[in-house]
């Protein structure tokens, strides 16, 4: 899996359907650490949802506040469990976290996680 964002992936129907997927029900808000500690919307998965909808659809840049919320998201997933649609926050999420984070384990571990 590449460690940066296409204009190729966000552009995808297939990636754009998933973007669609959420709801917005607010039932990932309590599980998400970094809304936890932020307190913010854009920094629960349901606003990063939202940047990564307006970035594909060609609203918002990668920069500026898409990078700033999107790199501070764990990845820990915590937010699928609670949403009753089983929506894959990780799938969707896990190319735009991946651009701005430092890689913490060995890069062939990233094929083993992939989704």
């Amino acid at each position: 899996m590449s460690q940066h964002i296409s204009s190729q992936l966000l552009t995808d129907p297939d990636y754009k359907r998933l973007l669609q997927q959420c709801i917005h029900c607010g039932l990932c808000l309590p599980a998400c650490p970094t809304y936890a500690v932020f307190g913010t919307e854009m920094d629960a998965p349901r606003g990063r949802i939202a940047l990564m909808r307006a970035a594909s659809d060609g609203r918002i840049g990668l920069e500026g506040a898409f990078e700033e919320h999107i790199s501070l998201c764990l990845s820990c997933r915590a937010c699928e469990t609670p949403v009753l649609l089983a929506y894959s926050m990780g799938r969707s999420l896990r190319p735009p976290a991946l651009r701005w984070r430092k890689p913490t384990r060995p890069a062939y571990s990233n094929v083993l996680y992939a989704v």
